[in-house]
């Protein structure tokens, strides 16, 4: 037991700490002198009766918890008691009885182990007591479930499952639906554990879980998957017979079918039933399962039947059909028809009578074959002529349906002479005008009487009828070209015709006729031209025009008479064809095919490879060669040199055969496989050599505006002849000769002055090189830069890098402290502005230098270059001669050095320097009177 105040014992208790525990407001004194006591409130007490510390639950089964509660200073009736399950509730607001007790029904779960009762006063005191409990797990209730009964279900009627459940204590049954939900069920139990479950599902997939739960917390589940379609569909029924209204006889069968169709289910699940307005209910009947015809065959009674088929299928939804059925005796049918002998296709007038008559409609045939309809008019009769009645003996039938739904016939005989059949015919189409024009049978006409049947001709022309001839034949002096011509025949079995027949015919042109046709030469070669001669003739005396093609091996190569030379080939098989045409017909003939001979190879044209041919020449042939056999040609060389013979090579050498001034004649004769052809000759005198022709470039890498032009000759000409060289020079100027002044620097006119020299222009120095009577001419051309700019820098003591200063005067810096690794040279440097890279071309520096040696004078070697960052490379390298006088160590008189570096752009400015050094003991750079010690002008 916690208690939350002290226990009821008095205390006294200072003003001071009541105030401390905030218990301020207490009943005041009595009026009557003397100490005032104070009773402190006290927390009610409380214990657990049941269960008791340890006892075991069941979970699942509904048990009472009982405890004692008392309140010292209250009454029980003001105690208000709630009972947890660790942080649950399970009872509140409860009120102890008149004895104390505190009861709580609940139904404890598996797993629970503590259990709590709070008491509170009127006063708000609280008292809460604990117990231990186990609960132990109880008898799960069992289910089973049954699917649907019916096939199929619908989203129109409610799906239902029934089943059966059972366990201890109270169950409780819940469904649903993974699609629906558990809304949609409807749930009946029945006192023994069955039970009916049913729901209005929605179209689909359905997974339905059935649910049983006990009050003792244990519980069962099973599951089933349901299809649901959309709407049921009814099923649909037609009697198809009997028809409407149709009649038998008293005493035999009436046969009843149906279809019936259900698109839902198959037609066997489907239930059938016919029944009658007269006698009732008949019965089901056959019903074939796969194609749901239902049949039924019995004998009804006599008079007006009302049949009726019912269908329905498996929930209950259902179709149905009527027909009226007559079943009785009719009244007969009286039909007369001719006596005699009719022909075929003449008109027959039959009648019928009929007692009773309201007009019906009487329908005619022939053998089975409908003839037409009439009607019976008010005295019951009605008459029917037809021309349609085949040959022969025949069973005329007339039918009607009377108004008591009755079909009644009746029939007369008639005989009928047949016509011919149609006879068949040959001849016919287009015909030549000089053929004449005939007819005969294929098949005659046959008499079905087997009577003998005669024929009758009637010819016309373009219409006209030619009484004249009445057989079967139609002389060709009577018809033209262009002419229509019809034959028309008849068979008669004396006396009805046959169906008449027509042949017609065309008369057309008549044909050329090629009476010959011949080739000259008759052994002609590929080389030879051919003609082709025929005669031709007409019967119609029609001019003929003839026209002529020319075959190799079956394709058409030429046309005309006349066949050009080289169009067939040696051994290609030639033929003539003419067509000789009268305007509207054409006539073809061919020679027989002959075998073209060989012809032997051509030169078509013949020239050497050279236009002129010096000493030094190599001569060789241009040629071409004809075969018109299409034979491989291989040529034959002979060379002769002022008429002797220089071999049979394909090349002739000059070096080694022949002299300025030489006649060099060459025969070349084609070969083929089966002859060898005509020669040709050309001949050729040998010339001067020309020069080869000289080098070219400019005296600057890079040429600028207002520099001088200088043309160069890098390689001069040699003369293979060894006559003497000279050489003009010419300028032009953006493609245009240059008539303007040029000067001489190294040869004549080899110079432009620069200030003709202008940024952007192009100059092409043009140079002639002359042997004897050769000219060779090389030229060279220069795009010009723009101008350099000249950026002057003068650099101090403090710019360069490796002076240190011995002597005395300090005009004076003795020998670098930077040393060649492999020279033993001591130098100083200087670097070189920061310009755009690449952007320096020329370098000019001055310098006043001085040099000596500690022992004998000499002429030392003062060296500048332009060094990289490793001072490995170097673009641009210069010396200069310096006097080093002896016994000396501090330089102090020097001399000016101006040294050009050119340098084209090749250098990092940035990153290269200057470095100036020299060959002797010391060496000094002199500053001028400003402190000057280098110039240099950078030219960018």
């Amino acid at each position: 037991m916690r208690a939350i105040e002290l226990s009821r014992v008095g205390f006294l208790i200072p003003s001071v700490l009541l105030a401390t525990v905030g218990c301020a407001d207490f009943a005041e004194a009595p009026s009557s002198s003397g100490p005032t006591f104070y009773q402190p409130s006290v927390a009610p007490t409380a214990s657990i009766l049941f269960p008791a510390v340890g006892d075991s639950l069941t979970a699942g089964e509904t048990v009472e918890v009982v405890a004692m509660a008392a309140d010292a200073d209250g009454e029980r009736a003001d105690l208000t008691a709630a009972w947890f399950v660790g942080d649950t509730t399970i009872c509140e607001g409860i009120t102890p009885d008149e004895h104390g007790r505190i009861v709580c029904v609940y139904t404890p779960a598996e797993g629970e182990g503590e259990l709590t009762l709070r008491v509170e006063d009127a006063d708000g005191k609280v008292t809460e007591v604990t117990t231990k409990i186990s609960v132990e797990t109880g008898v799960a209730p069992t289910i089973s479930m049954s699917g649907p009964s019916t096939q199929n279900n619908y989203t129109d009627y409610a799906t239902e499952f029934t089943g059966q459940i059972a366990g201890a204590g109270m169950l409780t049954l819940s469904f649903t639906s993974n699609q629906d939900g558990a809304e949609v069920f409807d749930i009946e139990v029945a006192k023994d554990g069955s039970f009916v479950a049913s729901a209005m599902l929605s179209e689909g997939d359905h997974v339905i879980t059935a649910f049983v739960e006990s009050d003792n917390g244990t519980s069962s589940i099973q599951g089933t998957t349901v299809y649901v379609g959309g709407p049921n569909t009814a099923p649909d029924c037609t009697i198809l017979t009997p028809a409407d209204g149709e009649a038998v006889r008293t005493g035999t069968f009436s046969s009843m079918t149906a279809e019936v169709a259900d698109a839902d289910e198959e037609p066997g699940a489907l239930r059938v039933m016919w029944s009658s307005s007269v006698d009732g209910y008949l019965g089901e009947g056959q019903l074939d399962p796969a194609s749901g015809l239902a049949s039924m065959d019995t004998v009804l009674s006599a008079g007006t039947h009302e049949i009726k088929v019912l269908v329905y299928d498996e929930v209950g939804a259902g179709c149905e059909d009527t027909v009226k059925h007559v079943v009785g005796a009719p009244a007969d049918l009286v039909v007369s028809g001719p006596n005699a002998l009719i022909d075929q296709g003449d008109e027959a007038e039959f009648e019928a009578s009929f007692e009773g008559a309201n007009g019906e409609r009487v329908t005619w045939s022939v053998d089975g074959r409908s003839l037409g309809t009439s009607r019976l008019n008010e005295a019951g009769i009605s008459t029917f002529t037809t021309a349609a009645l085949p040959s022969g003996t025949s069973t005329v039938t007339a039918q009607l349906l009377d108004v008591a739904g009755w079909t009644i016939s009746g029939e007369v005989e008639v005989v009928v002479n047949g016509r011919p059949s149609k006879p068949v015919l040959s001849g016919g189409g287009s015909v030549a005008s000089n053929i004449p024009l005939t007819t005969s049978f294929l098949r005659r006409s046959i008499d079905p009487e087997g009577a003998e049947v005669s024929y009758q001709y009637s010819w016309s022309i373009n219409g006209v009828a030619a009484p004249a001839y009445s057989r079967a034949f139609l002389p060709a002096f009577e018809t033209a070209v262009g002419d229509e011509v019809t034959v028309r025949v008849v068979g008669n079995d004396g006396r009805i015709d046959s169906t008449p027949v027509e042949v017609a015919f065309e008369v057309v042109n008549s044909a050329p006729t090629v009476d010959s046709v011949t080739i000259y030469p008759s052994t002609p070669s590929s080389a030879d031209t051919v003609l082709c001669m025929a005669s031709a003739s007409d019967a119609d005396d029609h001019a003929v025009t003839m026209f002529y093609s020319w075959m190799a091996d079956g394709a058409v190569v030429a046309t005309g008479e006349v066949l050009p030379a080289g169009m067939v080939r040696g051994g290609q098989h030639l033929e003539c064809r003419v067509e000789a045409s009268d305007g509207l017909d054409t006539a073809v003939a061919s020679t027989s095919p002959l075998a073209v001979l060989r012809s032997a190879p051509t030169i078509d044209s013949l020239a050497f490879d050279a236009l002129v041919a010096t000493t030094d020449t190599v001569l060789g042939a241009l040629y071409n060669t004809a075969d018109l056999d299409m034979d491989l040609v291989q040529v034959e060389y002979a060379w002769t040199v002022n008429g002797a013979s220089a071999g049979n090579a394909m090349k002739l050498d000059g070096a080694d055969w022949f002299d300025v001034g030489d006649t060099v004649q060459l025969t070349v004769t084609p070969v083929d496989s089966h002859h060898r052809g005509n020669p040709a000759t050309v001949s050729i005198v040998i010339g001067d050599s020309a020069p080869e022709a000289p080098v070219l470039d400019f005296e600057r890498a890079v040429s600028r505006e207002g520099d001088d032009l200088v043309c160069t000759i890098d390689t001069p000409a040699e003369d293979p002849d060894g006559d003497a060289v000279t050489y003009t020079f010419s300028w032009a100027r953006n493609g245009r000769i240059w008539d303007g002044a040029s000067v001489d620097t190294y040869e004549a006119g080899d110079t432009i002055e620069g200030a003709e020299v202008v940024e952007g222009d192009e100059w092409t120095c043009i140079v002639e090189a002359s042997a004897g009577d050769a000219v060779a001419v090389d030229a060279v051309a220069r795009e010009i830069e723009r101008p350099l700019i000249e950026a002057v820098v003068e650099y101090t003591m403090a710019d360069l890098e490796g002076a240190e200063d011995t002597c005395s005067g300090a005009e004076a810096v003795a020998d670098g402290s930077l040393v060649d690794a492999e020279s033993g040279v001591a130098y100083v440097a200087v670097p070189i502005i920061d310009l755009p890279a690449g952007s320096i071309f020329e370098m000019d520096v001055t310098v006043e230098a001085a040099a000596c040696n500690a022992a004998e004078g000499a002429s030392g070697t003062f060296t500048w270059a332009v060094a990289d960052p490793g001072r490995t490379q170097y673009p641009a390298v210069g010396q200069a001669s310096l006097a080093a006088p002896g016994d000396c160590t501090c330089p102090d008189s020097g001399e000016v050095l101006e040294m050009t570096a050119e340098v084209d752009g090749s250098i990092a400015s940035d990153l290269h320097e200057i470095i100036l050094g020299i060959d002797a003991d010391s060496f000094s750079l002199i500053e001028d009177a400003d402190g000057t010690v280098i110039t240099v002008s950078y030219w960018y």
